[in-house]
């Protein structure tokens, strides 16, 4: 099992990163939304909170199926970009909130559903599960959800990709990951979930296609923490600029399958 320590990231780290956040991370597959809205017959009168939405890629699709959402997030230009997107869509049943997620204070047993996407191991996870419970009616659920490309180290432009992040950044294995890491990681997911007394703890993935261009990649990078703007610094550029470079070796698409995967647990109803 991953050993969890509580990360305590600081509040800056996804600074100017929403715009791109918003345009080339991506959406959460329609099958998935469809399993989450199954856990319920009718959360039409139910509230929903979204755990660092970002820029509302899960808030803002969800939000239809409810009658009333609390979004909330560390980065104040992620909660903005999130409004501007859902202003866009003519969703107006969202409040947004700009804090830790470990802060976020709710009436007891009022939500329907409590999710977090890709944003569980950036946060203390025992006192969102203790508080996510308290903030859940009985029977309501908590969703930790995430998504990640499926590296393949024979496909060349894969192994181009991680060549050139490890050259601009100094991190080796980024941005992929191994399927053994993904299955650790999902094991710890649901260890906490049965640590903190939910129930009916189950883990789901799903898988799609993506078809990626030069410019969607490194847009993809630049909105990530590790390979952002402002963690590139002056090399920002230059780092594009080699990447695409390298890329127009292997063509001018490139496909790639991802996985994304929750994991639900319900609180219990006595």
């Amino acid at each position: 099992m991953v050993e969890y320590q509580n990360p305590n990231y600081p509040a800056d780290t996804f600074t100017g990163t929403a715009g791109t956040y918003a345009r080339f991370r991506l959406p959460y597959p329609p099958q998935l939304i469809e399993h989450l809205l199954a856990q319920h017959r009718d959360v039409r009168r139910d509230l929903l909170i979204d755990l660092a939405c970002g820029p509302g890629r899960l808030t803002i699709p969800l939000a239809p199926f409810f009658s009333r959402v609390t979004a909330v997030d560390l980065e104040p230009e992620m909660v903005e970009e999130a409004r501007r997107q859902a202003h866009g869509l003519g969703v107006t049943n969202i409040t947004w909130r700009v804090g830790r997620v470990e802060e976020l204070e709710t009436p007891s047993g009022t939500a329907a559903m409590i999710t977090i996407g890709e944003a569980f191991h950036r946060v203390d996870q025992k006192r969102v599960l203790e508080n996510g419970r308290r903030s859940l009616r009985p029977g309501g659920t908590f969703v930790i959800l995430g998504g990640t490309s499926v590296f393949d180290p024979t496909v060349p432009w894969q192994r181009a990709v991680a060549d050139v992040v490890q050259k601009w950044t100094g991190l080796q294995n980024v941005p992929y990951v191994s399927q053994e890491f993904i299955a650790e990681t999902v094991k710890q997911c649901e260890d906490q979930m049965n640590d903190r007394g939910f129930k009916e703890v189950a883990s789901r993935q799903f898988s799609m296609r993506h078809t990626w261009t030069a410019e969607s990649i490194v847009g993809y990078l630049f909105s990530t923490s590790f390979c952002s703007r402002r963690a590139l610094g002056a090399n920002a550029d230059a780092f594009a600029a080699d990447m695409a470079d390298n890329l127009s070796k292997f063509g001018r698409q490139f496909e790639e399958d991802w996985s994304f995967g929750c994991t639900l647990g319900q609180n219990p109803r006595t």
